[in-house]
């Protein structure tokens, strides 16, 4: 009798450590009811091997609706990135900041996709700044871009942690040039160019 209690209790424990673990793994890949998380943070993989760094956050509001920002450092000099274009030489050691704010748009089908899996469109601005004061060859103090641009896209939802987005756009990028004039006063050149930004991201969600 005591026997069969002791077997009892082993196989019940095995079937509960099983399924601990069984459960644990499908946090991470399964859906687990976690569909609706809400919030993503995103490591875009285009523009780190372009040599710029940096992370964003999206926040799903509606099932048609989220807003993302992020921040990055650009390390000039290091590869050429499409959608930057500044004149002249940007030294190896400079980091070059920016920052952007997007309004995402999902189109959801038949009611079974909603934000933030799907396709997208979305309206973009982002602020690049490159400081030059301290290169003295320079013919630039001061270069700031301010972007426009418009982009389609579709992200994945792979399980209930995971996404990837993919996305291109076209914009135009408006640049603010403070030039160096020896001599006299420093003055401002502005001038506009059209822009092709596309990338793939990776996203953990919660």
């Amino acid at each position: 009798m005591s026997k069969s209690i002791i077997i009892s209790l082993i196989l019940c424990f095995s079937v509960n450590h099983c399924y601990s673990q069984d459960d644990s793994l499908s946090y991470y890949f399964d859906d687990n009811n976690l569909s609706t998380a809400k919030n993503l943070i995103k490591f875009n993989a285009t523009a780190a091997l372009a040599g710029d760094f940096g992370l964003s956050y999206e926040r799903v509001v509606s099932d048609l609706l989220s807003f993302e920002a992020g921040f990055s450092m650009w390390q000039g000099g290091l590869f050429f990135y499409p959608s930057i274009d500044y004149p002249g030489d940007i030294p190896e050691d400079m980091l070059t900041p920016s920052f952007f704010f997007q309004t995402r748009f999902y189109y959801t089908f038949l009611g079974l996709v909603d934000a933030p899996s799907g396709l997208y469109n979305s309206f973009m601005y982002r602020r690049r700044q490159v400081d030059y004061t301290s290169e003295p060859s320079a013919y630039y103090d001061e270069v700031v871009s301010n972007e426009v641009i418009y982009h389609v896209g579709y992200q994945w939802l792979n399980g209930a942690r995971f996404a990837i987005d993919t996305f291109v756009g076209i914009g135009v990028g408006f640049m603010d040039y403070t030039l160096k004039n020896p001599g006299s006063s420093n003055f401002v050149g502005v001038s506009h160019e059209f822009m092709i930004n596309l990338g793939t991201k990776f996203a953990y969600r919660f």
